[in-house]
């Protein structure tokens, strides 16, 4: 197989976010919701080898933590019963994550995949 060019960081970045392949920015990234393609179906990029165990995970965690705070701190202050603000605040905190983790993790993908990280041996 040729060696496929890699993009910079920046590029496969912005193509990633958009949920396509970091290397041609033509095919898609995932085959279902959070399941990557095992290769592009465009550049033919093997994008299945790209490690992305738990790092967005963590990261949408972190993205998202100023949110959480701020929905904890206005349910404790609100003069709404604790059985419509709790699950309201739960339900807008799921589809935040659930929105998010994709994106995330096709960024992780993409930036991982134009520094050469593609395969078994992350060393």
């Amino acid at each position: 197989m040729p060696e496929i060019a890699r993009p910079s960081s920046r590029t496969a970045l912005v193509r990633g976010l958009a949920l396509k392949c970091p290397s041609c920015g033509q095919g898609a990234l995932y085959r279902a919701y959070l399941k990557p393609v095992d290769t592009c179906a465009c550049c033919g990029a093997p994008l299945g080898q790209v490690p992305s165990e738990d790092g967005p995970a963590w990261l949408t965690v972190l993205m998202l933590a100023p949110f959480l705070v701020a929905v904890t701190f206005f349910v404790s202050m609100s003069s709404l019963p604790l059985w419509i603000s709790l699950p309201g605040a739960a339900l807008a905190v799921t589809g935040l994550v659930m929105l998010a983790l994709p994106r995330v993790k096709a960024g992780w993908i993409a930036v991982l995949w134009s520094m050469g990280k593609v395969g078994a041996s992350q060393e």
